[in-house]
């Protein structure tokens, strides 16, 4: 949380590339965009470049663009200061003797900046605008001629602070800065010269100085429009203290050489009015001591914002495009890539910031890849329409660490899955039109429950429903809780935006992107609230993407002919047909280099996501060759080249000639060898794949779609480029962006592990320790399919990360994965046979293709901490077993258990936080312990110091049925929360469900537990065993307890009710008997038999002192009692008389 300081002021030198950034400005001929290259490492430990004070813009007095930038800036919690303005088009009221105010029409329009202002809490600090300065609106008061009225100028600023401080809330907030011309060199007293109005300023800044409530307060150099003309307003203001511009035209180099200088001259630089996520990164990097956001801060410029307070780990600026970019590690340890340009930017080429990041492998928005574009693009007016492409509102991109973060979203086929109730989201009905209810239900495959989502340059989601294509949204824009989500439009305005937040355990909330709040599951209609922390508003996301097969395939099996359709290729020149990357002859086209290219039907490229994938023999020779170029000409195309001008491999798409291309760059393409290659373009996200892997992704904005491309080309460029020189085969186009295991079959090969032959460690081109379908040994490659059968050694030694497509194990043979390494990517792993498959080796296995488990066991971990089963969901069909001594949770370890098998918990503790539909018995075993708040539909049976603990804090366990055997452990939390009791509570959801045997409940008091009656168990139907058969273990202090079935024998409740010190026997009387229990306990070690109401110590003579002190307490009235007492410890008693009194008083006891 920063500190606000009005008087602190920080000095900065001129900022420059800091050590550990490597900028590479490099660009292709024929005006290609420029690609500018940003080295990171995320592990460095960066340099602070934070911005002392953000503020909120009132000048625009819209209520929902203050709303949304109070919420993305911090809610108050870092918003340093609001700017309000200053009204030059009213006339001041003459109060006599020098003194003066605003009149009624200048106080409305004031209390309108302030009714916004209020959002950030008393007595926010402000900032002093100017407002009403439009030529011909300045009322004559505050002219002079041509130039400025200076006394009546400087009186009505001093009049707007005498006015904010007497109105509720604003009485004591100071004024931080002070901006007394807004942009003077744009129509601002035309008549008047800049060196005159110059002067002005300086002396309307000397009066204002003169007055004691300014002493603190920065008064600003004019706020210029055009930054090219700032240094020279900022020389002739010498009164000011603060330098000052806007970039709304000028250029980003005289922008940030204008900030350089106010800061080597000693003085803060401030901008009233940021723009564009430009000006904030280089804002930063320069030196800028406060900044103020024009209009709304949503989610792009918020993220900034709040990393910004972190440290940067990289920065690039192009001055030329007038763009930059950077990488922040924020406070809470995230890390984000951003890129933006400028608003109004009319002299700066829309170009590309690629993020590579140098020594750790790392998932930018999901996707798993090291290297990551953002566009910088042209500005464009409506945001929505385009996408949220223009210039000025920035791009950012998630960077995680594991498949645990943000996941890949865009541009694929999901299911919504609600992580409480497992329905899906669906529209209900399967309506098509606009204003058909959004709700969850019962997952049946229906394309109605199912959506594409598509992310923002500036980290919003827009969900379109697979059938009916439109957006879910909010309905009437509405900010109240309980609003309806319904089905709207096609994503053109904010609340058909969401964006998402991490719940823990994998989960997700859905935020609607005008409202902010929290899409919450219902079986009737959706809505949003604020957060409740229930599982309705958390969400998972299963991948449903097509499966239909490609538009057209082309085999070059002696021709240009689609083996799929009627989508038939032209060759031309003199190609021939050879040798493909299987070893079949005549199933590549060989092209020459000069004249040989093929071209396909003009339909082939038109869809908005697309898939292109193909084996490539590249032969080498000049760059910008073409692997397909797909276009109308030179001016709209999109294309792969295996070598660009900048000794790379790039994919480019433009409507605009390479002055508007949206590129996807990476290492050239190597010569002399087959290589697959997949280009996918989906929802704003392009990901080229090189050998099945993703290499490079990045934001496009362009869709094939919008180029509608007539001339489609394999090996020819819509430019005079050279032709392609190399082989193509297997070229195929899909209508929709591949996931990443689809493009794993275009690679995958069957593989057999041969362990027991060449060693035992199975790592990505390592040993060959695998066998081909043929028998030929091979290494492991990434996307192999491979099985480990029992003709094979008993265990695997993983080295470092494995990315199968799937992994089968089967056989009567027992096998272990072992070693440091993981299983990751989307793949799957199978277990089939008798045996049992132990997972412990100690990298985390992260593969979300799911696990399967149709024999045998499945054992994750040893009784150690290592061992894991993959983030997917587990189709249990046999045994599935937890033996690690830590705990594993559901949703971040492993995902939704479903299937016809059991579950045995051996050790450590299992977190179960989702609906799991397994049919098999689940056993938790002793030392074992099984918690959370999720659900089960079979039989629990805790045996014999096994332990079950709903919930993590309070919360509630579902299960089928429920047996605690003799010695079980139930342990559960209890509280009082808004004067409600609540606790920890096991719901049995069968009849006849519930066996008690046995049972020890141990209670923990959370803090607010109090007398009252707390419901620990719910069930129907006929209780097996007793309640007598529960016992009471570890239990807070100071409290009687008693269990019970409740009337309706419905649940097993607690009665908590006052307890008294020397009740040793727990039956809310201090009488004759718990003295019994005190002598026949007496020596014990510790107080369990006292029912811990004793001294604290073991049972001794000071646990009697505590009996006869408080003897009678509780006692019906007219009672008398005789109370021993013992000569000794040895047991020699003497027998003492004690009264009661009367009504209710103390009964008093004498010796």
């Amino acid at each position: 949380m920063r500190t606000f300081m009005i008087c602190c002021r920080r000095t900065r030198q001129t900022a420059s590339l800091a050590l550990g950034l490597v900028l590479a400005l490099t660009a292709a001929p024929r005006m290609a965009a420029a690609v500018n290259t940003v080295f990171f490492s995320p592990s460095a430990a960066g340099v602070d470049k934070s911005i002392p004070v953000w503020g909120v813009d009132t000048a625009w007095a819209h209520f929902d663009n203050v709303r949304q930038s109070f919420h993305h800036i911090g809610e108050g919690n870092t918003v340093g200061a609001v700017r309000v303005l200053v009204y030059i088009d009213e006339p001041l009221v003459d109060l006599g003797g020098g003194n003066y105010a605003l009149n009624a029409a200048a106080k409305a329009k004031v209390d309108s900046h302030l009714n916004l202002a209020a959002m950030g809490g008393p007595n926010i600090p402000l900032t002093f605008g100017l407002g009403g300065s439009d030529p011909g609106s300045v009322d004559p008061a505050y002219v002079s001629g041509a130039r400025v009225n200076v006394t009546n100028y400087a009186r009505v600023i001093k009049a707007t602070q005498e006015y904010i401080n007497t109105r509720p809330g604003f009485t004591e907030s100071p004024i931080y800065a002070i901006e007394p011309f807004n942009e003077p060199d744009f129509n601002f007293f035309p008549s008047a010269s800049a060196a005159d109005l110059a002067a002005d300023l300086n002396s309307i800044i000397g009066q204002l100085k003169t007055h004691s409530v300014f002493q603190n307060t920065l008064m600003m150099a004019p706020s210029v429009l055009n930054s090219d003309g700032a240094q020279f307003w900022y020389d002739r203001v010498p009164q000011a203290t603060a330098g000052s511009s806007h970039l709304l035209a000028g250029s980003l180099t005289s922008w940030t050489n204008f900030v350089n200088n106010v800061n080597n001259d000693n003085k803060p630089f401030i901008d009233p009015e940021i723009h564009s996520m430009a000006e904030i990164l280089a804002g930063a990097e320069h030196g800028m001591e406060m900044g103020m956001i024009w209009a709304d801060v949503l989610r792009g410029r918020g993220k900034l914002i709040e990393a910004s307070d972190g440290k940067r780990l990289a920065y690039a600026e192009n001055l030329g495009s007038q763009s930059a970019g950077a990488v922040y590690r924020a406070p809470d340890g995230r890390v984000y890539a951003f890129a933006g340009g400028v608003e109004r930017d009319y002299m700066g080429t829309p170009d590309s910031y690629r993020f590579v990041s140098t020594d750790q492998d790392v998932y930018f928005n999901g996707i798993p890849v090291r290297e990551f574009m953002l566009q910088t693009n042209r500005d464009i007016a409506n945001d929505y329409e385009n996408n949220g492409s223009a210039s000025h509102e920035g791009a950012y991109a998630d960077i995680d660490f594991d498949q645990k973060g943000m996941p890949a979203l865009d541009g694929y086929r999901w299911k919504i899955v609600n992580d409480q109730t497992g329905q899906v989201m669906e529209v209900a009905g399967g309506g098509t039109g606009n204003g058909a209810l959004i709700r969850s239900a019962a997952d049946f495959d229906a394309s109605r429950q199912k959506w594409d989502i598509v992310r923002t340059r500036n980290g919003y989601y827009q969900l379109f429903n697979a059938n009916s294509g439109r957006t879910a949204e909010v309905a009437s824009n509405s900010l109240a809780n309980g609003a309806s989500v319904r089905q709207w439009g096609t994503a053109d305005n904010q609340t058909q935006q969401w964006f998402i937040d991490p719940a823990g355990d994998g989960a997700f909330y859905l935020r609607n992107g005008n409202s902010n709040k929290y899409l919450t599951s219902s079986s009737s209609n959706s809505f949003q609230d604020d957060l409740t922390d229930s599982g309705l508003q958390k969400w998972r996301f299963v991948m449903a993407n097509p499966t239909h097969g490609p538009l057209a395939e082309y085999r070059f099996q002696g021709n240009a002919n689609d083996s799929a359709g009627s989508n038939h290729g032209t060759a031309f020149g003199g190609p021939s047909y050879t040798t493909g990357p299987d070893g079949s002859p005549s199933s590549a086209i060989q092209l020459d280099g000069a004249n040989d290219y093929v071209q396909l039907p003009s339909g082939i490229a038109s869809s908005s996501d697309i898939s292109v994938s193909t084996w490539v023999k590249w032969d080498g020779g000049s760059d910008w060759q073409r692997i397909f170029d797909f276009g109308n000409d030179t001016t709209s195309n999109m294309f792969l080249t295996p070598r660009s001008g900048n000794n790379t491999m790039r994919f480019g798409i433009t409507q605009d000639g390479g002055f508007g291309e949206q590129v996807l760059e990476t290492d050239p393409l190597p010569t002399g060898e087959w290589v697959h290659l997949t280009l996918t373009l989906g929802g704003q996200t392009g990901v080229l794949y090189v050998n099945g892997k993703p290499r490079v992704a990045g934001q496009i904005q362009l869709n094939p779609s919008d180029l509608a491309p007539s001339l489609n080309y394999i090996g020819k460029s819509q430019y005079p480029d050279p032709t392609l020189d190399g082989a193509i085969a297997d070229f195929q186009v899909h209508d929709y962006a591949l996931s990443p295991l689809q493009v794993m079959d275009f690679v995958s090969r069957e593989l057999t592990w041969s362990g027991d032959f060449l060693g035992t460690v199975w790592q990505e081109g390592g040993t060959s320790n695998f066998r081909l379908p043929g028998g030929v040994l091979t290494a492991f490659a990434y996307g192999d399919a491979v099985t480990f059968d029992d003709s094979d050694a008993t265990s695997a030694t993983i080295f470092g990360s494995v990315t199968p497509k799937s992994v089968t194990v089967s056989g009567a043979s027992s096998r272990s994965f072992l070693g440091t390494g993981a299983i990751i990517g989307p793949g799957s792993l199978i277990k089939t046979g008798t045996g049992t498959l132990l997972l412990a080796n100690s990298g985390e296995n992260t593969y979300s293709g799911g696990t399967t488990i149709d024999g045998g066991v499945v054992q994750v971990g040893n009784g150690g901490a290592a061992g894991s089963i993959g983030l997917g969901e587990i189709v249990n069909n046999a045994t599935l077993v937890f033996n690690r001594s830590d705990t594993i949770r559901q949703g971040e370890d492993f995902g939704r258990i479903s299937g016809t098998g059991g579950v045995t918990v051996q050790s450590g503790t299992v977190v179960l936080n989702m609906a799991n539909t397994y049919a098999g018995p689940t056993a938790i075993l002793n030392g074992a312990t099984l918690t959370g708040a999720g659900s089960i539909a079979s039989a629990v049976t805790v045996e014999n110091g096994g332990s079950i603990a709903p919930g993590e804090s309070i919360g509630t366990i579902s299960v089928g049925s429920l047996n605690l055997s003799s010695g079980a452990i139930i342990e559960l939390e209890l509280d009082t929360i808004f004067g409600i009791d609540v606790s920890d509570r096991v719901n049995v959801t069968s009849g006849n469900g519930l066996t008690l045997n046995g049972g020890v409940v141990d209670l923990v008091n959370l803090g607010g537990m109090t007398v009252g009656t707390y419901l620990l168990l719910d069930y129907s139907g006929e209780l097996g065993g007793a309640v007598d058969n529960l016992i009471l273990g570890a239990v807070p202090a100071g409290f009687r307890y008693s269990l019970k079935n409740n009337p309706l024998n419905t649940s097993i409740e607690l009665e908590v009710t006052a307890q008294f010190a020397g009740d040793y026997n727990n039956d809310g009387s201090v009488d004759a008997a718990d003295y019994t229990v005190w002598r026949d306990n007496l020596g014990a070690a510790n107080e369990a038999a006292l029912s811990f109401n004793g001294d604290g110590g073991g049972v001794d003579q000071g646990d009697y002192e505590v009996w006869r002190q408080n003897f009678g307490n509780k006692v019906p009235m007219f009672i008398t009692s005789a109370v021993p007492e013992p000569a000794s410890l040895g047991g020699v008693l003497i027998v003492l008389a004690c009264s009661t009194a009367r009504r209710g008083r103390r009964p008093q006891a004498s010796c």
